[in-house]
């Protein structure tokens, strides 16, 4: 069950990975942080602050622009 999961939110991200580069930057930094909160909080809450710190971050420190398309 874990691993259908995981291939879900990879397939649903796909599509996207193609055309911004955002998505792929937020993807990748909220993966990281998850792994580093992981060391800290419990996993349910450690997916929820990556998640909700990745997306701040990348909206604060890419441009309005930032798509690659």
């Amino acid at each position: 069950m874990a691993i259908a999961l995981y291939a879900m939110f990879i397939a649903l991200l796909m599509p996207s990975l193609k055309k911004h580069q955002k998505i792929v930057a937020l993807a990748v930094s909220a993966a990281l942080l998850n792994s580093l909160f992981s060391l800290f909080f419990p996993n349910g809450w450690s997916i929820i602050i990556a998640t909700l710190m990745a997306a701040a971050g990348i909206e604060l420190f890419t441009p309005k622009g930032g798509d690659s398309s």
